[in-house]
């Protein structure tokens, strides 16, 4: 069963003391007002991977996130935007990509509250599975591809998990996202075939069992 798990300011209480939700409302605020139909890319979680990079004029445009990981821009219609498509709409690679995190905060439809729809995680991951979320969402895992979209959803997790341990996150294809209150080694010991990602200052770090 889905369920939606919210932050917002509670009512009667000022902004200035919970500054990271007033923050985070604010930028989803801005993102309905700024969101127009011909913002239409997406940021996908990608293995950063040699084959992947490309410097080509007509190469895949790609953002490194991480040593491990990249951010790739599609389009509405499912295709990789390239450096000539990304010419032609007269934009830079940091304003795609930007532009990738505005549609995906735009779509929290409402701009007073940060939202997700979830369910529990041993749903998906079985009885093992640490205490914790599976994040639903097309791809979900897109959250982790901009460091604006990544941040947020950390806070969000942080407040509603209230964590005991800490904040792990968890994809087995780079499409689905969990959010576990487990260490890292936990994780990657209990699912060696998945990857195991921290928060860091916005960005996803690969963990592995050393």
């Amino acid at each position: 069963m889905t369920t939606k798990t919210a932050t917002e300011i509670p009512t009667g209480i000022p902004t200035e003391t919970v500054p990271e939700i007033a923050s985070d409302i604010a930028t989803i605020k801005r993102a309905h007002s700024l969101l127009t139909p011909a913002t239409d890319l997406t940021a996908h979680l990608v293995p950063r991977t040699p084959a992947l990079i490309s410097k080509e004029w007509d190469g895949q445009v790609t953002i490194n996130l991480s040593r491990d990981h990249a951010a790739v821009l599609l389009d509405s219609s499912g295709n990789s935007l390239d450096h000539v498509e990304l010419g032609r709409r007269g934009l830079t690679m940091r304003q795609a990509w930007d532009s990738a995190a505005l549609r995906l905060l735009g779509a929290q439809r409402d701009p007073y509250t940060v939202h997700f729809d979830v369910r529990n995680s041993s749903f998906s991951l079985g009885p093992k599975s640490p205490r914790g979320f599976e994040v639903k969402g097309d791809p979900a895992a897109s959250w982790l591809a901009h460091p604006k979209t990544f941040q947020m959803l950390h806070r969000h997790f942080t407040h509603v998990l209230k964590p005991e341990h800490a904040i792990t996150y968890l994809t087995r294809d780079h499409r689905e996202l969990f959010v576990l209150d487990c260490t890292p080694e936990q994780a990657a010991t209990t699912f060696p075939y998945a990857t195991v990602f921290t928060y860091s200052l916005g960005f996803p770090i690969k963990r592995t069992i050393v």
